[in-house]
């Protein structure tokens, strides 16, 4: 029998995030969360991070209890709270990829260790550790090393590095502040955001209100005299992907840091108890350094997927995840995902997923009073359970003739049927 092989590539952690609560350190004054950002210019702590990120620079064909227990002896020579090194370290677990056996094939060659060794022990023989395991090689023609490091090779701690996303030290440590607002904003309900109207903040606008779509975030856009202020809801208003909303959301933040000025309120419910909610406050003058790319156009995969499948079957009809057009309903502002050029004609699409049940609702009932010409909208069949939505949507006879429903992303001939119609 051959021995599981190792090749499945896994990564340690799917974002960046410190979502576990009992990591979100802070205080509490007057009904505010404040959180405790460390100062990523300090000595002792750039002497951390470093001694930390060389243990994984040299991490690779190590398994993972090797790595814990050096990172537990550079912790005890470190006088940092627990939790704050339990924080960092799992950044750097996040950036790391480890090869494990594939789980189908651990579990048949562990059964037939198993089986062999029930076998073993129900007979009458003279029964010693050393006849055992030699019996046991010798059915299965692999050595008795080999057997004790393929038994349990799909546990986390017999894991083995293969990669390492290298990091500087302060990089890392302007991270952890990051990535310690994002942990809050995970546990968040009702977020306002707010940026000033001056000179340059068209261009910020349309760039953050790029990002919030393609982050897939229920928004809620007003403009006054002195600010572009918008409603986001937080992971803990809605009632279903609320996981998938949260890590979007924390996504989402570092585009928000990068422009030049900017608030932020939310409100934050860590747990039942009063200590545990309150409100967090941050702006462009908190300790936060955004590692995306100066307005990087971010897409996320599926929607670019969809737009280079549509190009390859509708010759007629170009497509462009759309930036600039902002749209007014009579209500509220919102922006299309998709714009489509043919001839002389140019029509937006906007899609509506899960969590966009509140904005649809909002964009049906103004639709109809202040028509909007060459505007489809597609709506995830996942809202169809809200039956107050559902009744809306069939009386809507702008949505009749302008939408259609769709399950996880469109497809090509849906959109391309009804961009011929309209």
């Amino acid at each position: 029998m051959k021995a599981p092989a190792n090749i499945l590539s896994i990564k340690e952690g799917n974002s960046t995030v410190l979502t576990k609560k009992e990591l979100l350190l802070f205080k509490k004054n007057k009904g505010k969360i404040i959180p405790l950002f460390i100062d990523a210019k300090d000595p002792l702590l750039l002497e951390y991070a470093k001694d930390l990120i060389e243990v994984f620079l040299n991490s690779l064909g190590k398994k993972r209890r090797e790595l814990e227990e050096e990172i537990s002896h550079i912790n005890s020579v470190y006088d940092y709270s627990n939790e704050l090194q339990k924080g960092i370290v799992k950044l750097l677990f996040d950036r790391l990829e480890f090869k494990t056996s594939l789980g189908d094939e651990v579990i048949d060659f562990r059964e037939v260790i198993f089986t062999k060794s029930c076998e073993y022990f129900n007979s009458n023989k003279n029964i010693s550790y050393d006849s055992y395991i030699k019996s046991i090689s010798e059915d299965i023609n692999l050595f008795s090393e080999e057997i004790k490091l393929q038994l349990y090779s799909d546990l986390p701690e017999f894991h083995t590095a293969t990669h390492f996303k290298s990091i500087q030290a302060k990089d890392l440590l302007n991270r952890y502040n990051l990535a310690l607002s994002q942990g809050f904003l995970f546990h968040s309900s009702a977020i306002v955001i707010k940026i000033p109207i001056k000179e340059n903040a068209k261009l910020e606008i349309r760039y953050l209100l790029k990002q919030i779509r393609f982050f897939q975030l229920v928004a809620n856009i007003q403009i006054t005299d002195d600010f572009y202020e918008i409603v986001l809801d937080g992971p803990l208003s809605l009632f279903m992907h609320t996981q998938k909303y949260g890590f979007n959301l924390a996504s989402f933040f570092p585009s928000l840091v990068l422009l030049s000025q900017w608030e932020i309120s939310a409100d934050i419910q860590l747990g039942r108890t009063e200590r545990s909610k309150g409100v967090l406050n941050l702006s462009y003058e908190s300790p936060l350094v955004s590692h995306y790319k100066n307005f990087s156009a971010y897409s996320p995969d599926e929607f670019k997927m969809f737009a280079e499948l549509f190009r390859k079957k509708n010759g007629e009809w170009n497509i462009e995840l759309y930036l600039d057009e902002i749209f007014y309903d009579g209500n509220n502002y919102f922006f299309p995902d998709y714009e489509f050029t043919a001839q002389n004609k140019k029509v937006f699409l906007e899609l509506f997923h899960p969590w966009h049940k509140t904005a649809l609702k909002q964009r049906i009932v103004s639709i109809e009073k202040k028509k909007i010409s060459g505007f489809i909208i597609g709506v995830s069949k996942a809202l169809l359970k809200d039956i107050e939505l559902q009744k809306l949507m069939e009386d809507s006879n702008y949505f009749k003739e302008n939408g259609f429903i769709f399950r996880e992303m469109p497809t090509v001939s849906q959109v391309s049927d009804i961009l011929n119609r309209v």
